[in-house]
């Protein structure tokens, strides 16, 4: 039985869905992808970081564009995080992957995920590992 989780949007994914122009289908399929979702490693969704007393994790995953019939490889990739004991998935950060690149082509965009990633953290280790 897939747990279901309480979804639920920071104001850095409301920012993203604006800056990006993301539609409205875009948003509700990954609404319901984050609220049945298992917490099981996939190609296409893998995890981040778990925190130390497995409070929290942060995940990434890519998910396919609809609206343009384009495969998760120019879709998008997004990060959410899961608060484990309330079963809380909070959805952070969603970018078109086309404007990525590879980690070769782009090193400056992969510094800057990486920079995010370890601020989601060290915020999440701040608020829920005290």
């Amino acid at each position: 039985m897939n747990p279901h989780w309480q979804v639920n949007k920071t104001k850095s994914f409301i920012d993203c869905v604006i800056r990006e122009k993301i539609s409205n289908s875009v948003i509700e399929g990954l609404e319901l992808l984050a609220e049945t979702i298992t917490l099981t490693e996939t190609k296409n969704f893998r995890l981040c970081f778990r925190s130390p007393n497995n409070i929290f994790q942060i995940w990434n995953g890519k998910l396919a564009d609809p609206d343009y019939r384009k495969g998760k490889r120019s879709g998008f990739r997004f990060v959410c995080f899961f608060i484990l004991p309330q079963k809380l998935v909070f959805l952070d950060m969603i970018e078109r992957r086309v404007d990525l690149g590879g980690k070769r082509e782009h090193p400056k965009a992969q510094q800057v995920y990486n920079k995010y990633l370890q601020d989601l953290k060290k915020e999440l280790l701040d608020n829920y590992e005290k």
